[in-house]
């Protein structure tokens, strides 16, 4: 189990579909040792966050001039 660095919430990685690590809230109990996130059954703690925006990344405009 790991810590939201930024609102000290406990939260558990997992993996999407592709293969990237996702941050899910810890409250409920991983059964059978779940390692991939399902939006059904889980709740990223992007959307619960309070301070989610700041490690959100503004994607740079490339510009083919």
């Amino acid at each position: 189990m790991a810590v939201c660095r930024s609102c000290g919430a406990s939260i558990v990685w997992l993996k999407t579909e592709q293969g990237k690590n996702i941050p899910v809230d810890d409250n409920y109990a991983l059964q059978g040792g779940e390692t991939h996130f399902d939006r059904l059954r889980h709740t990223t703690h992007f959307e619960t966050c309070p301070n989610a925006q700041q490690h959100r990344t503004k994607k740079e405009k490339v510009k083919n001039d």
